[in-house]
């Protein structure tokens, strides 16, 4: 009788905390303010196109697609590097928490035709000018079409206060955090290239980070855009019913 209370009991809190959890991402209990989701979606068109020796050109995006997954707003641009003519695609968007931590890499691209080459894995890249190393998750995926196959590995990271970090799941772990930004970094895999720390996706993330940390972090984003910047700059509310009703669609 007493271990079938106690199994009760932990099916209990177990419930209780599902059900908590759930209401925190879907906003249940309590609608998450919109500031801090303002204030990126302010930020994130400072990402400037040119990164010392890598020149980016924005790349077209589904806009059907975007608004299907209720992020604010996302930058997907291809970055050349003018020595060595090697290419790093970024996409960087902004949002609430419980829409950015949707869609991974291992979720989207296995959608569109991937084949993940095993699990993904965490990476820590330490670059000079930020305080703390970039957590990545990491793992290469790869396509075969009638012209060829094609393989490339993927970098993403998530940040809501200038510290990048890639838990696994995002979704549960990030959960009561109002906002985040969110950095894949995708480039083709190399002849005899094995380990992630191979990838001059790296190399591209040495100058990246540090060029647009205090963008997305500070108001000097704000300041260049001529938007008002302080604890004053408060946007609009949005109503998400809206972006509600376009992710159930997507799903």
């Amino acid at each position: 009788m007493a271990n079938r209370i106690a199994v009760f009991a932990a099916f209990i809190v177990i419930l209780a905390g599902a059900t908590y959890l759930n209401g925190v991402r879907s906003e249940r209990w309590k609608r998450i303010d919109s500031k801090l989701v303002d204030t990126f979606e302010a930020r994130i068109g400072a990402t400037p196109e040119t990164l010392g020796p890598w020149r980016g050109e924005d790349q077209p995006q589904d806009p059907k697609q975007f608004k299907a997954s209720g992020c604010r707003k996302a930058i997907s641009r291809s970055y050349v590097n003018e020595e060595t003519n090697e290419v790093v695609d970024i996409y960087l968007v902004c949002g609430e928490t419980r829409h950015v931590t949707k869609h991974t890499p291992d979720w989207c691209y296995v959608g569109a035709g991937f084949t993940m080459q095993g699990d993904p894995e965490t990476v820590r890249a330490t670059i000079a000018g930020l305080e703390e190393p970039v957590e990545f998750l990491t793992c290469v995926f790869r396509k075969e079409t009638q012209a060829g196959s094609q393989t490339i590995r993927i970098f993403w990271t998530f940040s809501d206060d200038s510290v990048w970090v890639a838990p696994d799941p995002p979704r549960i772990f990030l959960a009561r955090r109002p906002a985040l930004y969110k950095v894949y970094l995708i480039a083709p895999v190399r002849f005899g290239e094995q380990r992630p720390q191979e990838s001059h996706a790296l190399e591209f993330a040495k100058v990246f980070f540090p060029t647009v940390q205090p963008l997305l972090f500070t108001d000097a984003a704000l300041e260049e855009a001529g938007e008002p910047s302080g604890p004053d700059a408060d946007g609009p509310e949005k109503d998400t019913a809206e972006e509600d009703a376009a992710e159930k669609d997507a799903a």
